[in-house]
């Protein structure tokens, strides 16, 4: 079709014609359970659609009534809702959603999340680390946090350290603050090793446990960034825990930005196998596209660190480019 667009009063100029595409939407049909909550309590409901970030929305719902949500376009999506106002009695659920091609009826089941205890474990022959600017937080993955997770936990002169009414939910642990002689050797929750710092919190597990262990033997890799005989100055280098997670590379990776002369480093590593690379300041911006850190792993130097050893490397920058 002709579009005519309005340049002065009477005056109309054609830009040409438009293909547009007429595309399926669908409705979801939304009941917020009586028995997770109490009726009238208000509830904060909010969708984001995985492939886009932005398209998210969201409104405020009543405890034990029924919605209709439209204008869902085929995709995954993930229903954040929430109800409380303390972080003691809150009650949410993260739903996630698959619209393929019809409407959908969804219950959400509000419930409380779980309580966990935690404490840092030093490693057999270790030293104790200092405690005191250590912080844990436990956070879920994916686009949308609930505000109370924000705060992190301390643990306190014996390690330990305590997280109340988390969300059932898949999330990631991180430890801040540990000195760079340190490293953090192993995350178990339940007794199991985490991988890639992530775990599924489970709801009906008969205790909630997290230990994080802690060893003084850390590794360390620097070294300068060459483009040919030349160093580059703030190169953008990363290291990439092997082999890299299947979930999301970025899990496996830590960045840095190398000095005015190429030098860089990477402190309190825990031993191991890796990988790692550089590219030029101006092309770092490229590794946030999809799949291409992905792609550059094939020319990545694989490095292997031992306990307690510092490593050098001179390390040639990658181009990018397809």
């Amino acid at each position: 079709m002709a579009l005519p667009v309005r340049v002065l009063p009477g005056d109309s100029s054609s830009v040409g014609t438009i293909k547009a595409r007429k595309g399926p939407f669908y409705r979801i049909h939304l009941s917020i359970a009586a028995d997770g909550c109490t009726p009238g309590e208000k509830v904060n409901i909010n969708a984001t659609m995985l492939w886009f970030i932005d398209s998210g929305g969201g409104g405020e719902g009543e405890c034990g009534k029924d919605y209709l949500l439209r204008n869902f376009e085929p995709g995954p999506y993930s229903f954040y809702v929430l109800s409380g106002k303390t972080q003691e009695d809150r009650k949410r659920v993260i739903l996630p959603v698959e619209v393929i091609d019809k409407n959908l009826d969804l219950t959400i089941p509000l419930a409380r999340g779980v309580d966990i205890d935690g404490r840092i474990v030093v490693a057999e022959g270790a030293t104790k680390p200092p405690l005191e600017n250590i912080k844990i937080r436990v956070i879920v993955t994916g686009d949308i946090q609930f505000a109370d997770e924000r705060p992190p936990a301390s643990p306190d002169s014996e390690g330990r350290f305590h997280f109340v009414n988390r969300p059932i939910a898949r999330v990631r642990i991180t430890v801040l603050g540990l000195p760079a002689n340190f490293d953090v050797k192993e995350i178990r929750y339940n007794g199991s090793a985490v991988t890639d710092n992530i775990v599924a919190l489970n709801g009906n597990a008969p205790a909630q446990s997290l230990e994080i262990v802690v060893d003084d033997k850390p590794a360390l890799i620097g070294g300068t960034v060459v483009d040919g005989d030349k160093p580059i100055g703030r190169a953008h280098v990363v290291l990439l825990k092997w082999p890299v997670s299947g979930e999301d590379v970025f899990l496996s990776a830590k960045t840095t930005e190398a000095d005015v002369g190429g030098k860089f480093q990477f402190a309190g590593l825990a031993p191991g196998e890796y990988r790692i690379l550089a590219v030029m300041p101006e092309t770092a911006e490229t590794l946030d596209e999809p799949h291409v850190l992905e792609r550059l792993l094939s020319s990545a130097e694989p490095v292997t660190l031992s306990a307690s050893v510092a490593q050098n490397q001179t390390l040639r920058v990658t181009d990018p480019g397809p």
